[in-house]
């Protein structure tokens, strides 16, 4: 976009300036952008903290202790088909 503006423009001192602060503050999030879309993106500083997993019995304990806490009625919680079970694994 820059490239294209300076060929077909004549620009003051004070555009130009201010398209260069504009990519300056965002080169940064664009080259993160980038090495994420070509899947180069490398997170550094991180810690992977380990969690107690619930369980598939776990979690439906819970939903039917609050169902019964809440008063929520029969219907709520009730499954179709083995969706939440692979919610748990997919989140794990």
């Amino acid at each position: 976009m820059s490239s294209r503006l300076f060929k077909t423009e004549s620009l003051s001192a004070s555009q130009s300036q201010g398209i260069l602060a504009i990519l300056e503050k965002y080169s940064h999030a664009l080259t993160v952008l980038d090495d994420y879309d070509h899947q180069r993106l490398q997170v550094e500083g991180t810690q992977a903290l380990d969690h107690p997993k619930i369980t598939y019995d776990e979690a439906i304990q819970q939903i039917q202790l609050w169902r019964g806490m809440e008063n929520l009625g029969a219907l709520f919680g009730n499954e179709k088909d083995d969706s939440f079970k692979s919610s748990l694994a997919t989140i794990y």
